[in-house]
């Protein structure tokens, strides 16, 4: 994915583009790089995806261990039991 982003940022630094452009530079990306291109390419609601309403059909989850480390850590001093290590 990060591969396929970089490319088309590359590609289109100095441009104004719409999501047709992008559309056809995922597929291409696609079509180059992976042997069942035409089921992931089926897979892709492109309409509803740019469309439709709210957000994207996928959700990505970018929760990591130290996210929710943090998280607790921040309860724990908003509560006032944070445990401190001593100077």
């Amino acid at each position: 994915m990060t591969n396929m982003l970089d490319s088309y940022i590359s590609a289109n630094k100095y441009k104004s583009v719409k999501w047709p452009v992008f559309q056809a530079h995922v597929k291409s990306f696609i079509n180059l790089n992976y042997p069942n291109a035409d089921e992931i390419n089926g897979k892709i609601d492109w309409e509803t995806w740019v469309y439709g309403p709210g957000l994207a059909p996928i959700h990505l989850n970018f929760t990591t261990e130290g996210l929710t480390d943090a998280l607790n850590l921040v309860d724990q001093y908003i509560a006032g039991t944070a445990v401190t290590a001593d100077a």
